[in-house]
Protein backbone atom coordinates (compact mmCIF):
# COMPACT_ATOMS: atom_id res chain seq x y z
CA UNK A 1 0.00 0.00 0.00
CA UNK A 2 1.03 3.62 -0.26
CA UNK A 3 0.67 6.51 2.29
CA UNK A 4 -0.36 9.87 1.93
CA UNK A 5 1.08 11.11 5.12
CA UNK A 6 1.01 14.70 6.22
CA UNK A 7 4.40 15.73 8.45
CA UNK A 8 3.85 19.15 10.24
CA UNK A 9 5.93 20.60 12.53
CA UNK A 10 4.19 21.67 15.88
CA UNK A 11 4.03 23.65 18.71
CA UNK A 12 5.39 26.86 16.25
CA UNK A 13 3.44 30.38 15.57
CA UNK A 14 3.33 29.04 11.97
CA UNK A 15 1.97 26.36 10.03
CA UNK A 16 5.06 24.07 8.62
CA UNK A 17 4.40 21.23 6.81
CA UNK A 18 5.27 18.83 4.39
CA UNK A 19 2.96 16.07 2.09
CA UNK A 20 4.28 12.51 0.64
CA UNK A 21 3.51 9.38 -0.61
CA UNK A 22 5.22 6.98 0.55
CA UNK A 23 5.27 2.88 0.74
CA UNK A 24 3.83 2.10 3.98
CA UNK A 25 6.68 -0.79 4.18
CA UNK A 26 9.68 1.54 4.81
CA UNK A 27 11.08 1.32 8.05
CA UNK A 28 11.05 4.02 11.01
CA UNK A 29 14.72 4.64 10.05
CA UNK A 30 13.92 5.96 6.30
CA UNK A 31 10.88 7.79 7.15
CA UNK A 32 13.59 9.48 9.69
CA UNK A 33 15.70 10.39 6.32
CA UNK A 34 12.88 11.34 4.25
CA UNK A 35 11.78 14.16 6.84
CA UNK A 36 15.27 15.23 7.43
CA UNK A 37 15.85 16.33 3.93
CA UNK A 38 11.91 17.57 3.35
CA UNK A 39 12.89 20.33 6.10
CA UNK A 40 16.53 20.79 4.98
CA UNK A 41 18.26 19.74 8.33
CA UNK A 42 21.25 17.61 8.50
CA UNK A 43 20.78 14.87 10.69
CA UNK A 44 23.22 16.05 13.52
CA UNK A 45 21.09 15.38 16.51
CA UNK A 46 19.05 13.18 18.47
CA UNK A 47 15.94 11.67 16.80
CA UNK A 48 13.02 9.57 17.90
CA UNK A 49 9.41 8.61 17.37
CA UNK A 50 6.68 8.34 19.97
CA UNK A 51 3.91 5.73 18.91
CA UNK A 52 0.42 7.11 21.78
CA UNK A 53 -1.74 3.66 22.98
CA UNK A 54 -3.37 5.59 24.95
CA UNK A 55 -6.58 5.35 22.96
CA UNK A 56 -6.72 2.14 21.35
CA UNK A 57 -3.54 0.17 22.48
CA UNK A 58 -2.89 -1.36 25.80
CA UNK A 59 0.47 -2.34 27.05
CA UNK A 60 -0.23 -4.39 29.73
CA UNK A 61 1.20 -1.90 32.20
CA UNK A 62 1.04 2.28 33.56
CA UNK A 63 2.69 2.93 30.25
CA UNK A 64 1.18 5.01 27.59
CA UNK A 65 3.51 5.71 25.09
CA UNK A 66 6.21 3.58 22.85
CA UNK A 67 9.55 5.10 21.76
CA UNK A 68 10.97 3.81 18.31
CA UNK A 69 13.98 5.45 17.38
CA UNK A 70 17.97 4.93 17.44
CA UNK A 71 18.97 1.96 19.96
CA UNK A 72 21.97 3.12 21.23
CA UNK A 73 21.93 4.43 24.42
CA UNK A 74 22.81 8.28 25.38
CA UNK A 75 22.23 10.82 27.61
CA UNK A 76 18.70 11.87 25.89
CA UNK A 77 17.12 8.51 25.98
CA UNK A 78 18.65 6.93 29.19
CA UNK A 79 15.68 5.45 31.36
CA UNK A 80 13.64 4.91 27.55
CA UNK A 81 12.43 1.51 26.38
CA UNK A 82 13.45 2.40 23.05
CA UNK A 83 12.14 0.19 20.18
CA UNK A 84 14.60 -0.46 17.17
CA UNK A 85 13.63 2.12 14.28
CA UNK A 86 15.26 -0.71 11.80
CA UNK A 87 12.95 -3.19 12.43
CA UNK A 88 9.95 -1.17 12.46
CA UNK A 89 7.74 -0.29 9.67
CA UNK A 90 5.58 2.41 8.83
CA UNK A 91 2.59 0.02 8.31
CA UNK A 92 3.05 -0.92 12.01
CA UNK A 93 2.38 2.06 13.53
CA UNK A 94 0.24 3.90 10.90
CA UNK A 95 -3.37 2.49 10.06
CA UNK A 96 -6.78 2.78 9.97
CA UNK A 97 -7.25 3.00 13.64
CA UNK A 98 -3.82 5.11 14.31
CA UNK A 99 -3.57 7.96 12.10
CA UNK A 100 -0.98 9.69 13.75
CA UNK A 101 2.49 9.15 15.43
CA UNK A 102 5.00 12.19 16.87
CA UNK A 103 8.75 12.56 15.45
CA UNK A 104 11.07 14.71 18.03
CA UNK A 105 13.82 15.97 16.41
CA UNK A 106 16.82 18.14 18.19
CA UNK A 107 18.73 17.99 21.04
CA UNK A 108 17.59 21.36 22.45
CA UNK A 109 15.13 22.29 20.33
CA UNK A 110 13.44 19.40 20.67
CA UNK A 111 11.21 19.84 17.41
CA UNK A 112 7.89 17.65 17.09
CA UNK A 113 6.22 16.66 14.64
CA UNK A 114 2.71 15.16 14.12
CA UNK A 115 2.77 12.54 11.32
CA UNK A 116 -0.80 12.00 9.90
CA UNK A 117 -2.09 9.66 7.87
CA UNK A 118 -4.32 11.47 5.29
CA UNK A 119 -5.05 8.42 3.04
CA UNK A 120 -3.75 4.69 1.90
CA UNK A 121 -3.97 3.26 -1.84
CA UNK A 122 -2.60 1.04 -4.31
CA UNK A 123 0.48 1.92 -5.83
CA UNK A 124 -0.41 3.80 -9.31
CA UNK A 125 0.94 2.59 -12.17
CA UNK A 126 4.61 3.92 -13.51
CA UNK A 127 4.94 6.18 -10.21
CA UNK A 128 7.45 6.30 -8.15
CA UNK A 129 7.85 6.67 -3.77
CA UNK A 130 8.85 8.67 -1.70
CA UNK A 131 7.56 11.66 -3.49
CA UNK A 132 7.19 15.09 -2.03
CA UNK A 133 3.70 16.58 -3.15
CA UNK A 134 3.84 20.04 -1.40
CA UNK A 135 5.58 22.22 0.85
CA UNK A 136 4.41 25.02 3.14
CA UNK A 137 6.95 27.24 4.13
CA UNK A 138 10.02 26.96 5.32
CA UNK A 139 11.24 25.64 8.56
CA UNK A 140 13.71 27.21 11.17
CA UNK A 141 17.19 26.57 10.77
CA UNK A 142 19.11 23.88 13.56
CA UNK A 143 20.26 25.78 16.92
CA UNK A 144 17.74 29.03 15.98
CA UNK A 145 14.54 27.80 17.41
CA UNK A 146 14.17 31.44 19.37
CA UNK A 147 15.13 33.38 16.27
CA UNK A 148 12.18 31.97 14.64
CA UNK A 149 8.92 33.89 14.60
CA UNK A 150 6.72 33.01 11.42
CA UNK A 151 7.48 30.47 8.64
CA UNK A 152 9.44 32.18 5.79
CA UNK A 153 8.23 31.70 2.33
CA UNK A 154 9.69 28.97 0.19
CA UNK A 155 11.39 29.36 -3.41
CA UNK A 156 9.92 27.76 -6.25
CA UNK A 157 12.73 25.71 -6.27
CA UNK A 158 11.98 23.41 -2.65
CA UNK A 159 9.72 20.92 -3.89
CA UNK A 160 12.18 20.07 -7.00
CA UNK A 161 15.41 19.94 -4.56
CA UNK A 162 13.35 17.61 -1.95
CA UNK A 163 12.27 15.45 -4.47
CA UNK A 164 15.64 15.62 -5.99
CA UNK A 165 17.23 14.11 -2.98
CA UNK A 166 14.61 11.82 -2.14
CA UNK A 167 15.32 9.96 -5.18
CA UNK A 168 18.24 8.09 -4.37
CA UNK A 169 15.56 5.86 -1.94
CA UNK A 170 13.29 5.24 -5.04
CA UNK A 171 13.50 1.64 -6.54
CA UNK A 172 13.03 3.11 -9.98
CA UNK A 173 16.44 5.36 -9.77
CA UNK A 174 18.14 2.22 -10.26
CA UNK A 175 16.58 0.20 -13.15
CA UNK A 176 15.90 -3.46 -13.26
CA UNK A 177 17.73 -4.00 -15.84
CA UNK A 178 20.93 -2.89 -14.77
CA UNK A 179 20.09 -4.52 -10.83
CA UNK A 180 19.37 -7.98 -12.70
CA UNK A 181 23.15 -6.85 -15.07
CA UNK A 182 25.11 -6.42 -11.87
CA UNK A 183 23.23 -9.55 -10.05
CA UNK A 184 24.77 -11.77 -12.84
CA UNK A 185 28.28 -10.79 -13.14
CA UNK A 186 28.55 -10.70 -9.39
CA UNK A 187 27.66 -14.47 -9.64
CA UNK A 188 29.24 -15.60 -12.75
CA UNK A 189 32.49 -13.95 -10.74
CA UNK A 190 31.29 -16.53 -7.77
CA UNK A 191 30.80 -19.46 -9.61
CA UNK A 192 34.17 -18.92 -11.52
CA UNK A 193 35.51 -18.97 -8.32
CA UNK A 194 34.38 -22.42 -7.33
CA UNK A 195 34.31 -22.06 -3.20
CA UNK A 196 32.53 -25.33 -3.12
CA UNK A 197 35.75 -26.84 -3.52
CA UNK A 198 37.52 -25.48 -0.10
CA UNK A 199 34.70 -23.98 1.35
CA UNK A 200 32.16 -26.79 3.50
CA UNK A 201 28.44 -25.93 3.68
CA UNK A 202 28.80 -26.23 7.78
CA UNK A 203 31.32 -23.26 7.49
CA UNK A 204 29.03 -20.17 7.70
CA UNK A 205 29.74 -16.69 7.65
CA UNK A 206 27.71 -13.60 8.21
CA UNK A 207 26.80 -10.20 6.38
CA UNK A 208 24.66 -7.28 7.68
CA UNK A 209 22.27 -6.46 5.06
CA UNK A 210 22.07 -2.50 4.97
CA UNK A 211 19.17 -0.01 6.23
CA UNK A 212 17.02 -3.37 8.01
CA UNK A 213 19.24 -3.81 11.49
CA UNK A 214 19.40 -7.93 10.55
CA UNK A 215 22.16 -10.13 9.23
CA UNK A 216 22.69 -12.87 6.71
CA UNK A 217 23.78 -16.52 7.61
CA UNK A 218 25.44 -17.51 4.29
CA UNK A 219 26.78 -20.92 3.29
CA UNK A 220 28.26 -22.21 0.16
CA UNK A 221 26.49 -25.06 -1.58
CA UNK A 222 28.05 -27.76 -3.57
CA UNK A 223 31.12 -29.27 -1.50
CA UNK A 224 29.43 -33.25 -1.60
CA UNK A 225 29.59 -32.16 -5.81
CA UNK A 226 25.59 -32.48 -5.79
CA UNK A 227 24.09 -28.62 -5.70
CA UNK A 228 26.35 -25.77 -6.35
CA UNK A 229 25.32 -22.81 -4.90
CA UNK A 230 24.70 -20.00 -2.11
CA UNK A 231 22.31 -20.34 0.55
CA UNK A 232 21.28 -16.79 2.66
CA UNK A 233 19.09 -17.23 5.48
CA UNK A 234 18.06 -13.76 6.65
CA UNK A 235 17.46 -12.49 10.20
CA UNK A 236 16.56 -14.38 13.19
CA UNK A 237 13.69 -16.39 11.42
CA UNK A 238 16.39 -17.45 9.12
CA UNK A 239 18.78 -18.74 11.92
CA UNK A 240 15.67 -20.70 13.54
CA UNK A 241 15.68 -22.78 10.19
CA UNK A 242 19.14 -23.20 9.44
CA UNK A 243 19.80 -24.66 13.25
CA UNK A 244 16.19 -26.70 12.97
CA UNK A 245 17.20 -28.36 9.73
CA UNK A 246 20.83 -29.17 11.34
CA UNK A 247 18.89 -30.40 14.12
CA UNK A 248 16.62 -32.59 11.92
CA UNK A 249 13.24 -30.80 12.63
CA UNK A 250 12.59 -29.82 8.84
CA UNK A 251 9.02 -31.17 8.82
CA UNK A 252 7.21 -29.35 6.46
CA UNK A 253 4.82 -27.01 8.78
CA UNK A 254 8.90 -26.11 10.34
CA UNK A 255 10.19 -25.04 6.55
CA UNK A 256 6.47 -23.19 6.04
CA UNK A 257 6.80 -21.10 9.06
CA UNK A 258 10.21 -20.48 9.74
CA UNK A 259 12.13 -20.27 6.30
CA UNK A 260 13.19 -17.24 5.30
CA UNK A 261 16.36 -17.40 2.77
CA UNK A 262 17.45 -16.01 -0.79
CA UNK A 263 19.23 -19.01 -2.67
CA UNK A 264 21.62 -18.99 -5.62
CA UNK A 265 21.73 -22.25 -7.14
CA UNK A 266 22.93 -23.21 -10.48
CA UNK A 267 21.34 -26.16 -12.59
CA UNK A 268 20.55 -27.44 -15.93
CA UNK A 269 18.94 -25.89 -18.41
CA UNK A 270 16.02 -27.97 -18.39
CA UNK A 271 15.48 -27.01 -14.92
CA UNK A 272 14.86 -23.51 -14.94
CA UNK A 273 11.19 -21.94 -16.26
CA UNK A 274 10.16 -19.18 -18.33
CA UNK A 275 10.85 -16.70 -15.68
CA UNK A 276 14.44 -18.02 -15.02
CA UNK A 277 15.13 -17.48 -18.66
CA UNK A 278 13.70 -13.86 -18.80
CA UNK A 279 16.83 -12.20 -17.90
CA UNK A 280 19.62 -14.35 -19.17
CA UNK A 281 17.33 -13.63 -22.55
CA UNK A 282 17.24 -9.77 -22.14
CA UNK A 283 20.56 -9.61 -21.33
CA UNK A 284 22.20 -11.88 -24.04
CA UNK A 285 23.97 -14.51 -21.32
CA UNK A 286 24.82 -18.30 -22.45
CA UNK A 287 25.90 -20.34 -20.70
CA UNK A 288 26.71 -24.14 -21.02
CA UNK A 289 27.09 -26.99 -18.91
CA UNK A 290 24.87 -29.20 -16.74
CA UNK A 291 25.53 -26.83 -13.49
CA UNK A 292 26.12 -23.70 -15.00
CA UNK A 293 22.58 -21.97 -15.13
CA UNK A 294 22.06 -19.66 -12.41
CA UNK A 295 18.88 -20.08 -10.56
CA UNK A 296 17.82 -17.51 -7.57
CA UNK A 297 15.00 -18.26 -5.62
CA UNK A 298 12.92 -16.39 -2.44
CA UNK A 299 11.84 -18.50 0.52
CA UNK A 300 9.75 -16.43 2.74
CA UNK A 301 7.46 -17.96 6.13
CA UNK A 302 3.68 -18.78 4.22
CA UNK A 303 4.93 -18.10 1.14
CA UNK A 304 5.92 -20.66 -1.98
CA UNK A 305 9.09 -20.64 -3.49
CA UNK A 306 9.76 -17.52 -5.57
CA UNK A 307 11.67 -14.89 -8.33
CA UNK A 308 13.49 -12.66 -7.05
CA UNK A 309 11.49 -9.07 -6.21
CA UNK A 310 13.89 -6.29 -6.97
CA UNK A 311 14.40 -5.62 -3.58
CA UNK A 312 16.01 -9.16 -2.97
CA UNK A 313 17.64 -8.72 -6.14
CA UNK A 314 19.63 -5.74 -4.42
CA UNK A 315 19.99 -6.87 -1.44
CA UNK A 316 21.16 -10.40 -2.71
CA UNK A 317 23.75 -7.98 -4.95
CA UNK A 318 25.35 -6.53 -1.57
CA UNK A 319 25.32 -10.36 0.11
CA UNK A 320 26.73 -11.79 -2.96
CA UNK A 321 29.36 -8.71 -3.32
CA UNK A 322 30.52 -9.86 0.55
CA UNK A 323 30.37 -13.12 -0.52
CA UNK A 324 33.20 -13.20 -2.94
CA UNK A 325 35.03 -11.02 -0.70
CA UNK A 326 35.26 -13.96 2.40
CA UNK A 327 35.86 -16.69 -0.46
CA UNK A 328 39.09 -14.78 -1.70
CA UNK A 329 40.36 -14.55 1.70
CA UNK A 330 39.56 -17.92 2.75
CA UNK A 331 41.03 -18.66 -0.34
CA UNK A 332 44.23 -17.56 0.43
CA UNK A 333 44.07 -17.63 4.70
CA UNK A 334 42.18 -20.39 5.70
CA UNK A 335 41.63 -19.77 9.14
CA UNK A 336 40.08 -16.49 8.23
CA UNK A 337 36.30 -17.92 8.01
CA UNK A 338 36.89 -18.91 11.65
CA UNK A 339 34.69 -21.87 11.11
CA UNK A 340 32.53 -21.70 14.35
CA UNK A 341 35.57 -22.08 16.89
CA UNK A 342 33.99 -20.65 20.57
CA UNK A 343 30.66 -19.98 18.75
CA UNK A 344 32.62 -17.08 16.81
CA UNK A 345 31.98 -16.67 13.14
CA UNK A 346 33.53 -14.26 10.57
CA UNK A 347 31.28 -11.61 9.65
CA UNK A 348 31.29 -8.49 7.14
CA UNK A 349 29.78 -5.52 8.79
CA UNK A 350 28.84 -1.77 7.57
CA UNK A 351 31.08 0.81 9.55
CA UNK A 352 30.19 4.44 8.59
CA UNK A 353 29.56 3.37 4.86
CA UNK A 354 32.84 1.03 4.64
CA UNK A 355 32.47 -2.28 4.77
CA UNK A 356 35.08 -4.20 7.34
CA UNK A 357 35.49 -7.81 9.05
CA UNK A 358 34.11 -8.54 12.31
CA UNK A 359 32.88 -11.63 14.23
CA UNK A 360 29.72 -12.10 15.44
CA UNK A 361 28.37 -15.54 17.70
CA UNK A 362 25.09 -16.95 16.08
CA UNK A 363 22.29 -16.49 18.38
CA UNK A 364 18.75 -17.30 17.75
CA UNK A 365 16.98 -14.06 19.75
CA UNK A 366 14.03 -14.89 21.66
CA UNK A 367 10.74 -13.64 20.43
CA UNK A 368 9.06 -10.91 22.08
CA UNK A 369 5.56 -10.67 23.84
CA UNK A 370 3.12 -9.15 21.33
CA UNK A 371 1.32 -6.08 22.65
CA UNK A 372 -2.52 -5.93 22.29
CA UNK A 373 -3.18 -5.13 18.95
CA UNK A 374 -7.18 -5.04 19.22
CA UNK A 375 -8.99 -1.71 19.80
CA UNK A 376 -10.55 -0.80 23.17
CA UNK A 377 -13.59 -0.94 22.12
CA UNK A 378 -12.97 -4.46 20.97
CA UNK A 379 -12.00 -5.05 24.62
CA UNK A 380 -13.78 -3.53 26.49
CA UNK A 381 -16.94 -5.89 24.67
CA UNK A 382 -14.84 -9.04 25.40
CA UNK A 383 -14.28 -8.24 28.70
CA UNK A 384 -18.40 -8.20 29.76
CA UNK A 385 -18.65 -11.66 28.91
CA UNK A 386 -19.02 -14.50 31.81
CA UNK A 387 -16.57 -16.74 32.23
CA UNK A 388 -17.41 -20.43 31.42
CA UNK A 389 -15.69 -23.39 33.62
CA UNK A 390 -14.35 -24.29 30.10
CA UNK A 391 -10.99 -25.44 28.18
CA UNK A 392 -10.48 -24.92 24.42
CA UNK A 393 -7.46 -26.01 22.73
CA UNK A 394 -6.00 -23.22 19.96
CA UNK A 395 -4.16 -23.90 16.76
CA UNK A 396 -2.60 -22.45 14.05
CA UNK A 397 -0.54 -24.42 11.45
CA UNK A 398 -0.34 -24.18 7.94
CA UNK A 399 -2.42 -25.73 5.08
CA UNK A 400 0.38 -28.11 3.09
CA UNK A 401 -0.71 -26.90 -0.53
CA UNK A 402 0.02 -23.54 -1.83
CA UNK A 403 -2.98 -21.11 -3.07
CA UNK A 404 -2.25 -18.85 -6.44
CA UNK A 405 -5.36 -16.56 -6.77
CA UNK A 406 -4.28 -14.93 -9.43
CA UNK A 407 -1.93 -15.40 -12.64
CA UNK A 408 1.56 -13.75 -11.92
CA UNK A 409 0.87 -13.73 -8.11
CA UNK A 410 3.15 -15.40 -5.65
CA UNK A 411 1.41 -18.44 -4.34
CA UNK A 412 0.72 -18.80 -0.17
CA UNK A 413 -0.03 -21.23 1.78
CA UNK A 414 -3.20 -20.72 3.78
CA UNK A 415 -2.94 -20.55 7.12
CA UNK A 416 -5.76 -22.16 8.94
CA UNK A 417 -7.00 -20.71 13.21
CA UNK A 418 -8.67 -23.71 14.70
CA UNK A 419 -10.86 -23.32 18.04
CA UNK A 420 -11.79 -27.21 19.66
CA UNK A 421 -13.69 -27.97 23.23
CA UNK A 422 -11.28 -30.08 25.28
CA UNK A 423 -13.83 -32.42 25.98
CA UNK A 424 -15.96 -34.09 22.64
CA UNK A 425 -13.28 -32.16 20.41
CA UNK A 426 -16.03 -30.01 18.64
CA UNK A 427 -14.94 -27.40 16.88
CA UNK A 428 -16.17 -24.13 17.59
CA UNK A 429 -13.89 -21.69 15.10
CA UNK A 430 -12.14 -22.28 12.25
CA UNK A 431 -10.76 -19.34 10.05
CA UNK A 432 -8.31 -18.93 7.12
CA UNK A 433 -6.28 -16.45 5.99
CA UNK A 434 -2.96 -15.21 4.39
CA UNK A 435 -0.67 -14.69 6.83
CA UNK A 436 0.47 -10.55 6.65
CA UNK A 437 0.37 -9.46 10.51
CA UNK A 438 0.14 -12.69 12.02
CA UNK A 439 0.31 -10.92 15.68
CA UNK A 440 -2.58 -8.99 14.66
CA UNK A 441 -4.64 -11.95 12.22
CA UNK A 442 -4.34 -14.76 15.16
CA UNK A 443 -5.64 -11.60 18.23
CA UNK A 444 -8.35 -10.59 15.49
CA UNK A 445 -9.18 -14.64 14.95
CA UNK A 446 -8.95 -14.98 19.06
CA UNK A 447 -11.45 -12.01 19.63
CA UNK A 448 -13.85 -13.40 16.80
CA UNK A 449 -13.76 -16.37 18.41
CA UNK A 450 -14.94 -15.44 21.85
CA UNK A 451 -17.49 -13.14 20.08
CA UNK A 452 -18.98 -16.06 18.58
CA UNK A 453 -19.00 -18.33 21.92
CA UNK A 454 -20.44 -15.45 24.01
CA UNK A 455 -18.59 -15.83 27.10
CA UNK A 456 -15.10 -16.35 28.05
CA UNK A 457 -13.15 -19.80 28.59
CA UNK A 458 -11.18 -20.19 32.17
CA UNK A 459 -8.34 -22.07 29.86
CA UNK A 460 -6.82 -21.98 26.41
CA UNK A 461 -4.00 -24.35 25.30
CA UNK A 462 -1.80 -23.83 22.59
CA UNK A 463 1.16 -25.91 21.62
CA UNK A 464 3.56 -23.24 20.30
CA UNK A 465 5.85 -20.72 21.66
CA UNK A 466 5.12 -18.72 18.91
CA UNK A 467 1.32 -18.28 19.23
CA UNK A 468 1.57 -18.00 23.24
CA UNK A 469 3.78 -15.24 22.54
CA UNK A 470 1.60 -13.41 20.18
CA UNK A 471 -2.00 -14.11 22.12
CA UNK A 472 -0.81 -14.07 25.74
CA UNK A 473 -1.15 -10.34 26.16
CA UNK A 474 -5.10 -10.39 25.10
CA UNK A 475 -5.50 -13.24 27.39
CA UNK A 476 -4.28 -12.00 30.44
CA UNK A 477 -5.97 -8.47 30.03
CA UNK A 478 -9.28 -10.40 30.10
CA UNK A 479 -8.50 -13.09 32.42
CA UNK A 480 -8.21 -16.40 30.67
CA UNK A 481 -5.45 -18.87 31.61
CA UNK A 482 -2.98 -19.87 28.81
CA UNK A 483 -1.58 -22.76 28.92
CA UNK A 484 1.59 -24.30 27.43
CA UNK A 485 1.31 -27.87 25.80
CA UNK A 486 3.25 -30.21 23.65
CA UNK A 487 0.44 -31.92 21.78
CA UNK A 488 -3.21 -31.04 21.65
CA UNK A 489 -4.85 -34.29 21.12
CA UNK A 490 -8.27 -32.96 20.00
CA UNK A 491 -6.72 -30.59 17.63
CA UNK A 492 -5.43 -33.74 15.89
CA UNK A 493 -8.00 -35.44 15.94
CA UNK A 494 -10.18 -33.32 14.22
CA UNK A 495 -7.52 -32.60 11.80
CA UNK A 496 -7.60 -36.61 11.05
CA UNK A 497 -11.09 -36.89 11.01
CA UNK A 498 -11.00 -33.77 8.02
CA UNK A 499 -7.97 -35.39 6.65
CA UNK A 500 -10.01 -39.23 5.81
Amino acid sequence: MIFQIKVSLIEMKSKIWRRFEVDDSIFLSELHEYIQIAFNWSNAHHHYFIMDHRDLFTLGDEESELFIGPTQVDSLNAGMEMRDERKVRLSDVLNEEQVSLTYVYGSEENWRHEIFLEKAFSGRKDATFPTCLMVYKGAPEEGKRDQYEQGKMLSAGEMKRINEQLAVFRESEVGEHDLWKELFELTMVYRKLQPWKWIHSNEMFIVEIPGTGEVAYCSVLGMNGQHFGLGVHLGNDGLAYKMAVRDGRDDIQTVIEYERSLLLAFQARDELKTEDLRWIKKLGLRFRGRQEWPVFRSMSSGYYPWHFSRKEVRTFCEILKQAIHVVEETEKNDAYLLKGYDGRWRARLLESGQWVDGVMNAVIEPEEEEVVLISEIEMRRIQKYRQVKMRLEFASYFEEEAIQERDGERPFFPNVVLGVEDEGAMIVYYQVFERVDYGKQLQAALVEMLNKLGFLPAEICVDSERIALKISALTSKVGIRLVRVNRLLNVEEVRERVER
